[in-house]
């Protein structure tokens, strides 16, 4: 008997949760005649209360490594791992993610994950290490935009959204021959800030 793709995936879940894991699936939904039609989960994110414990303690204002591996099921879903070194020097894998495509609403997902289940009362990691995936880039800019916008107030105390007239994120030279710079430029009634961020 062949297992439709909701039965299967609600037993991934279940099985996770069962192992201690807390799942989070990213979802996207057909609509037909403004009726949700079918479900199509993008993806499944998940870590154990000993990850959490540990991630809090050894990411939060510090850092932490992504990366995807291909061919790891037979659904070719790419296993993307995230790792972080303790205090001893071990390296320890404080989520896992399947995924369907390195984009930026992925790792939009994957910071939304993290801060509902871990940092929502401690700083967010200083900086994420990751390979070329432009979907990183693109979400650590926005990101960066939105918290910088989120922190500038004008003279009344207040930020008004539509003072925000251009933000464009702009690939700049390698170096180090591995690093490229993400330059994020945000412009705002005359001003302009410029981000530099690594990917």
């Amino acid at each position: 008997m062949l297992l439709s793709n909701q039965e299967e995936l609600q037993i991934v879940i279940t099985i996770l949760k069962s192992n201690g894991f807390h799942p989070r699936t990213r979802d996207n939904y057909i609509i037909k005649g403004g009726i949700r039609t079918k479900r199509i989960v993008k993806d499944i994110f998940f870590m154990s209360n000993k990850q959490i414990r540990l991630t809090r303690r050894f990411v939060s204002g510090f850092l932490y490594e992504t990366n995807a591996t291909f061919s790891t099921n037979t659904r070719r879903l790419p296993l993307s791992v995230i790792v972080r070194i303790d205090n001893i020097r071990h390296t320890f894998p404080m989520a896992f993610m399947f995924i369907t495509t390195e984009s930026a609403k992925s790792f939009k997902f994957v910071r939304e994950c993290l801060t509902d289940l871990r940092f929502y009362d401690c700083p967010q990691p200083s900086l994420i290490y990751g390979d070329f995936s432009k979907g990183l880039g693109a979400a650590v800019a926005a990101q960066a935009a939105k918290d910088l916008v989120k922190n500038i107030e004008d003279e009344d105390g207040f930020i008004n959204i539509d003072d925000v007239v251009d933000l464009e994120a702009e690939r700049g030279s390698e170096f180090l021959e591995t690093t490229i710079v993400v330059e994020v430029i945000i412009r705002m009634k005359g001003e302009r800030t410029r981000l530099q961020l690594c990917e």
